[in-house]
């Protein structure tokens, strides 16, 4: 039997009413054909067309829901079964059995290589046989300036300096959370402006509006020596709730509310924590913001 290059896989639609779904590639046995409704693997059928050449269909027992992704696709055991006995008579069917089976065996790795992301093939020897760095919590996968695969925290923005100037405009954010500061007069942005940067301000938004609860006034931004520089008065509690068009609720502050505080050029030896200190009272559990810092990298020619 000739194998024909189709895809061993296929995907259907469900609608509630359907059933019956086709296949059109050669199943030897029933276990190598995985059927997934949405991401989950089912059984929940039957199966017609085990070693039929053209295929069959698979039969659920009820219909899979409106909406739902079905997969079908060939998983063939990659093993080889034929036993070739010295001096017996050449046996022709066993041997096409074999070969038909690693051609399906390679084309069920195309289907599974097919959803791998691949460098083109054109592709300098530089940069093949990369491999993944180790995975880090929360950070993004990119490339460096070498071009090699690495890992970026993803509060910074990567930034590509001007040709020019050789200057580049970034910024960090950081959401602050009153629950992990229950009790606390400071709520601490840790590492806001990275190292080797020239600080140029920090914009606050209040998302959630803080709560008045254990005496709360209002908060200044900054850190323990630097508060004034930062500016104070930054009224979080005065935070009202708007909707836009789209029915996402965001915030404005209305009273003394301060959402960008502009500073002189100040050089970043080291990384910088940004402070949200309570004026009066302690932070309760209710209330956020996203605290950004903007900043400025000079890179040399």
């Amino acid at each position: 039997m000739t194998q024909a290059a189709v895809p061993a896989y296929t995907f259907h639609l469900g609608d509630g009413v359907t059933t019956t779904f086709p296949y059109s590639w050669f199943l030897a046995e029933a276990s190598e054909l995985q059927v997934y409704a949405g991401a989950v693997l089912t059984t929940a059928y039957t199966l017609t067309g085990v070693q039929t050449p053209a295929g069959g269909n698979v039969i659920f027992y009820t219909p899979p829901p409106n909406g739902t992704i079905l997969f079908l696709v060939r998983v063939t055991p990659q093993t080889q079964t034929t036993d070739y006995v010295s001096n017996d008579p050449f046996d022709a069917a066993a041997h096409e059995a074999a070969l038909d089976k690693l051609t399906r065996e390679v084309q069920d790795l195309n289907e599974r290589f097919s959803r791998i992301p691949q460098y083109p093939g054109t592709i300098s020897n530089t940069y093949r046989n990369q491999l993944l760095p180790v995975p880090v919590p929360v950070r993004l996968l990119g490339f460096d300036s070498n071009g090699a695969l690495t890992t970026f925290d993803p509060a910074i923005r990567q930034v590509t300096p001007d040709a020019v100037s050789g200057l580049a405009w970034g910024k960090s954010s950081q959401t602050l959370l009153a629950s992990s500061g229950v009790g606390t007069d400071t709520l601490t942005a840790t590492g806001l402006f990275p190292a080797g940067v020239l600080g140029l301000g920090v914009t606050l938004r209040s998302t959630i509006a803080f709560g008045v609860a254990n005496g709360l006034g209002t908060a200044s931004l900054g850190d323990a020596s630097m508060i004034d520089a930062w500016g104070s008065g930054i009224n979080v509690i005065a935070s009202i709730p708007l909707v836009d068009s789209r029915g996402r609720t965001y915030y404005v502050e209305t009273v003394a509310g301060q959402w960008w505080r502009r500073l002189p050029f100040f050089a970043v030896p080291a990384a910088l924590d940004v402070l949200l200190r309570a004026d009066t009272g302690l932070f309760s559990s209710v209330g956020s913001c996203v605290v950004t810092a903007h900043y400025l990298t000079v890179t040399p020619d």
